[in-house]
């Protein structure tokens, strides 16, 4: 398991990189398959995983700040977010991932995209 709560944060797309590549760790997949433009479903889901938790974790950056470190532009991060918490399979995933990354899910399931 990976605690995200203990990493210092020191530069904006290092710690989202440090954010993705823990999610890849976790899944057990390749960072740079999650980034390419592969359609397969698991990676799918780990693109929206980690712009929900991305947006989550640091609510100061951007959708486009997001989105540059997985090659998505800032609608493209709106629409995973959005589609993460409407997709009830998805939103069972992230629970699963937060799980693994002991972020705990209930603080999630009341932030959806910046509305209470």
């Amino acid at each position: 398991m990976c605690d995200l709560t203990n990493l210092a944060w020191n530069n904006v797309y290092e710690s989202l990189d440090v954010l993705l590549t823990n999610i890849c760790n976790v899944e057990g997949v390749d960072k740079e398959k999650v980034i390419a433009k592969n359609k397969t479903r698991k990676f799918v889901y780990i693109r929206h995983i980690y712009s929900v938790l991305a947006k989550i974790v640091f609510p100061e950056y951007s959708y486009a700040c997001i989105g540059k470190n997985i090659v998505r532009d800032h609608s493209t991060i709106i629409y995973y977010i959005e589609d993460c918490y409407i997709v009830k399979e998805k939103l069972a995933y992230l629970k699963i991932i937060c799980g693994k990354l002991n972020i705990p899910f209930r603080f999630i399931s009341v932030v959806h995209n910046g509305k209470n």
